[in-house]
């Protein structure tokens, strides 16, 4: 093959790695303006909860006081996930520049088709480069925002209901007293049924997932 016609397939061979790149970039930000959306909710939710469950300790029923601490850590995790989608990655742009950022540096593509192919197959190195690390990247933002939004629209009412419930039925097979004591138990069991009902759907939801991805041939 020709210099020239390499130089032909070498700029085709970009272009479509550069598809690549736009498509990483474009799926960054929505990914962040869903987590920052959902975080609008997860936040003021979990603040609110967190004061009412405060300022009516003393008079909530011990199963409100239960599901409201359970959906309270449901909340909480929510938040952090959504919180771990927002941290700072970097996009790589795939763009070959000179170390220095000197003009003079280029001279040397410049002098004939073979260094100016020698220049597009280190660009196609560079952005095939940029791709493989956009994907992980984007692979590990799209998995903080699942976890988000399942430990949110699954595992919270499911951790409220079992908190509540679990609470009714032992005030109602062993009634006693609402004490101090009481208050902090309630509010550990809730926050401990919280954990662990986000715990298991979120690696459920991913277990049912992985299993039903279609094996490589």
């Amino acid at each position: 093959m020709k210099t020239n016609e390499q130089l032909e397939k070498y700029a085709e061979l970009k272009a479509e790695f550069q598809k690549l790149l736009n498509y990483h970039e474009s799926s960054f930000r929505d990914i962040d303006a869903k987590a920052k959306y959902w975080l609008t909710v997860t936040l003021p939710s979990f603040i609110a909860i967190c004061g009412y469950l405060t300022k009516q300790v003393n008079t909530l029923p011990l199963a409100m006081l239960v599901g409201g601490s359970a959906l309270a850590a449901c909340l909480l995790i929510s938040t952090w996930c959504f919180t771990a989608v927002m941290l700072s990655v970097r996009v790589e742009s795939g763009i070959l520049a000179p170390t220095s950022r000197k003009v003079e540096d280029i001279d040397y593509f410049l002098k004939s088709p073979k260094s100016w192919l020698e220049l597009s197959q280190d660009q196609a190195n560079e952005m095939l480069h940029a791709v493989a690390i956009n994907e992980n990247q984007n692979a590990r933002k799209s998995r903080w925002l699942r976890r988000g939004e399942v430990s949110l629209f699954f595992a919270a009412p499911t951790a409220a209901c079992i908190g509540g419930c679990a609470a009714f039925l032992y005030t109602a097979a062993c009634p006693s007293r609402f004490t101090t004591t009481g208050l902090v138990a309630g509010t550990s069991a809730g926050a401990a049924i919280g954990i662990s009902t986000t715990a298991i759907v979120i690696f459920g939801h991913f277990i049912i997932r992985k299993s039903k991805k279609p094996k490589e041939a």
